[in-house]
């Protein structure tokens, strides 16, 4: 009996080799989509960031950079009048390509948009002097 463990325990063991599974990804395969997202889904862009993240009344207010600049730094710069009393800022994201600020604000007012949806943008009417004019 010891000298088939001996003899068993030389016997060098070939080296099992996984099975290929067409499902892996290897490196170059064509199926592997280079930018992250599904295929088919849409690119990742501002528009993309433009969704409601769930039922609700949001809209989108856009404001340009110099007119971020001007407002934030002279007391009598242009203001909102069509706002409704009850809006408030859920979040807020910067546009470096447009330099535009960008805001997703909420009122009971507005209209309800679905999960998924693009948010519209809020027209605002603005009043007072304003940083075109300089």
């Amino acid at each position: 009996m010891e000298e088939q463990v001996e003899t068993m325990t030389n016997v060098p063991v070939p080296e099992q080799v996984p099975q290929r599974n067409p499902g892996w990804f290897r490196t170059g395969d064509r199926r592997i989509n280079r930018e992250g997202r599904p295929r088919g889904s849409s690119k990742g862009s501002s528009e993309a960031a433009d969704r409601a993240p769930a039922a609700d009344r949001l809209m989108l207010l856009v404001l340009s950079g110099p007119h971020l600049a001007f407002r934030l730094s002279h007391p009598k710069a242009r203001w909102a009048v069509n706002l409704p009393k009850d809006f408030e800022i859920v979040s807020c994201r910067f546009d470096p390509v447009r330099q535009n600020l960008v805001l997703v604000i909420r009122s009971k007012e507005f209209r309800r948009i679905a999960r998924g949806a693009a948010i519209p943008v809020f027209r605002a009417e603005w009043y007072g002097r304003g940083w075109e004019r300089r």
